[in-house]
């Protein structure tokens, strides 16, 4: 089928009524089994709109659509669930599914290693491959900061198989661009958070405090052990607090 683009003019004066009619005529001509799919990326950020005063008319109007159009999907996708914000979202979206994604299984790794694309011709000489799982623990994020690394580096060199010291190379590449994830994860863990990670850097007793505990574990930070998930994270608190095991990196 073929959908009529939004118009662009309108939706800067009237964007609400605009895509509700672009919507229901869509509707129209759409096939029973397809459905229309509005995507919000990094969603917590409408939250700036909640605190601003003028965004519960938007949440209100999302949640209309979702009523009143059956042909209409809504995913929203970002680090925090509806009920770490508040009942503005809850309220709204109690009909909600929560998918979590984790890290992936070795064998989905691999996959997106050696076969991103059917043409993809690089490969990896004995012991590269692990250590990317070794350093990433399929933390999907960090698994592709490190294989975009590792391709910069060798396309770099006009080289196609990948040796460890190679991988190592691109995972220390990929602590350095991948800053902000970082900083995001750490922020996000607030004081509590981040005085566990430290100690646990640093070999130090962490303190004892079970809610950021279960923060930290249920946001994939902490294992159910109790130590870092992602080698990586432990690497970059490390060398963010300037602990003895500052500048380690991958072997």
């Amino acid at each position: 089928m073929k959908v009529n683009p939004l118009p662009k003019q309108e939706l800067e004066h009237e964007p609400y009524s605009v895509f509700k009619d672009w919507l229901e005529n869509v509707e129209l001509e759409l096939p029973k089994d397809l459905r229309v799919l509005l995507c919000f990326d990094e969603y917590e950020r409408l939250q700036e709109t909640l605190d601003d005063g003028w965004g519960h008319g938007f949440l209100d109007t999302l949640r209309n659509w979702i009523q009143h159009h059956p042909h209409l999907v809504l995913m929203f996708t970002g680090a925090r669930a509806f009920e770490e914000l508040g009942p503005a979202w809850t309220d709204r979206f109690i009909s909600a599914r929560r998918l979590r994604v984790s890290f992936l299984p070795r064998e989905d790794v691999e996959l997106l290693l050696t076969k991103p694309i059917p043409e993809f011709d690089m490969t990896y000489a004995e012991g590269a491959l692990d250590t990317i799982i070794e350093a990433t623990n399929g933390q999907p994020f960090l698994t592709q900061a490190v294989a975009f690394e590792l391709v910069q580096s060798l396309n770099e060199q006009h080289r196609k198989e990948a040796t460890p010291g190679d991988v190592a190379e691109a995972i220390s590449r990929a602590i350095v661009s991948s800053s902000v994830y970082f900083a995001n994860v750490w922020t996000d863990a607030q004081e509590q958070g981040q005085a566990i990670l430290a100690a646990l850097a640093t070999g130090d007793t962490p303190p004892d405090d079970p809610s950021a505990r279960a923060w930290l574990r249920e946001n994939n930070v902490l294992n159910d052990a109790g130590d870092f998930a992602v080698p990586m994270v432990r690497c970059w608190v490390s060398e963010l607090n300037d602990s003895p095991l500052r500048g380690r990196r991958f072997q």
